[in-house]
């Protein structure tokens, strides 16, 4: 009587393992390589924006001083100017130490329209309801009459 061992087909502990391992390296170095970033960067350049229009109110308020933003259409940096005294009928006059500067830029993002806008010493501001940032994609910035600065729709940039 002869007996046969049936032999066993398949992979090995270590085999899959080791697969498992090669396919962790290839997912993080080469999958990334063809998504595109620009989106990334685009969200990355409202964020940036975002937060340096809550510095300005902040500053304001801190100061009791009125900030003045600015950023032309086509453009990509914000400008920020703090006024010399207190008051709300103050002028804005003297450049402010801008976070802006340490901004990394991107090419093909810009600011799709005009800002120009007042945060007063109390916080409130100049509205300003439909600033945008073109890039990959739209986003539309809105300072409010409060002062509050947000994307529109209010999650679209969280």
């Amino acid at each position: 009587m002869t007996f046969y061992l049936a032999r066993q087909r398949g992979f090995t502990l270590v085999e899959l393992v080791t697969i498992m391992i090669l396919m962790g390296i290839l997912a993080a170095v080469a999958i990334p390589r063809f998504a595109g970033t620009s989106a990334f960067e685009t969200r990355g350049f409202a964020d940036q924006t975002v937060a340096s229009l809550q510095y300005a109110r902040k500053m304001a308020v801190a100061a009791g001083r009125n900030v003045c933003v600015s950023a032309s259409s086509g453009g990509n940096t914000l400008t920020m100017t703090m006024a010399a005294t207190r008051g709300q009928s103050t002028a804005c006059a003297s450049v402010v130490s801008n976070p802006v500067a340490n901004w990394k830029t991107y090419s093909g993002i810009s600011y799709g329209s005009a800002l120009s806008t007042i945060f007063y010493g109390d916080g409130s501001a100049i509205a300003a309801p439909g600033f945008t940032i073109t890039g990959d994609s739209t986003y539309t910035l809105v300072v409010e009459a409060t002062g509050y600065v947000h994307c529109n729709p209010v999650g679209n940039c969280s």
